[in-house]
């Protein structure tokens, strides 16, 4: 087992912090990323399996446990006192003992505070397979699934999830007006993240390399506006910084042949 240490700050403190202001946390994958984020002051590191198509080319179900409990731990050790969720591999997480094994290698390995998994409408038996574990769990609930209904809506899931003991629900692709009632219902009780513009909640989740504008493709809306100069920036600096290179190097084997 490697020792990663763990952080000092919790969901709990988390949950103070957030009655007097918005908390922010984003995507981290390597050591040194962690530790500008850590120095930065955010509230919270998710080591996602966004992993696989922002860094590694590979389609998120793709990812491995391996991957992701290596780059967990790396980030475990340049995170500070900052809180470090990390994603269930999406093959690990369709039966409640894989999730099980795998959350317990995440925790164990690659230092996780809590593990986040992903919730289809009408499955919150991984949630609860994993609070019976004593494994600390962030359920994530995405909209886009064509499940949802008024039967099974993502309401109803989320305040399933609260009952069967989640620390924390993150909201991708959801409504605003989902979101609000969600934080409405629920936000006494759980640390409630989102990921998109709009709609009530504790904080903020956002993809690192999207916010720095390091992807090529185009970013969410809400985090366009704040992007640096992005891919092209990013370009023109390795441009620069090459030709200045190759510059000096010409400049030294000239000097060497006089």
């Amino acid at each position: 087992m490697i020792d990663v240490g763990r952080a000092a700050t919790t969901f709990a403190d988390l949950r103070r912090e957030s009655e007097s202001r918005m908390l922010v946390g984003v995507t981290a994958y390597d050591y040194p990323t962690a530790q500008l984020c850590a120095a930065a002051e955010l509230d919270l590191l998710l080591v996602g399996d966004s992993i696989g198509p922002l860094l590694l080319g590979i389609p998120e179900e793709d990812v491995s446990l391996a991957t992701m409990v290596a780059h967990a731990a790396a980030v475990r050790r340049g995170s500070g006192n900052v809180p470090v969720v990390v994603d269930i591999p999406l093959r690990n997480s369709q039966r409640a003992d894989g999730a099980i094994a795998a959350a317990e290698q995440l925790v164990g390995s690659g230092g996780a505070d809590l593990v986040k998994v992903e919730v289809r409408p009408g499955r919150e038996e991984t949630v609860e397979a994993l609070v019976r574990s004593d494994l600390p769990v962030v359920a994530h609930l995405d909209g886009r699934w064509p499940e949802w209904s008024e039967e099974v809506s993502i309401v109803r899931t989320a305040e399933s999830c609260r009952d069967l003991g989640a620390a924390g629900l993150v909201l991708v692709h959801t409504k605003p007006e989902v979101n609000t009632r969600v934080m409405d219902d629920l936000g006494g009780e759980v640390l409630i993240w989102r990921h998109g513009p709009q709609g009530a909640c504790h904080g903020i989740l956002a993809s690192l390399p999207e916010l720095v504008g390091l992807t090529p493709g185009d970013v969410e809306r809400f985090l366009a506006e704040r992007t640096t100069s992005g891919m092209a920036g990013f370009t023109s600096t390795i441009y620069e910084l090459l030709r200045s290179l190759r510059d000096s190097s010409a400049q030294g084997r000239g000097e060497g042949a006089q």
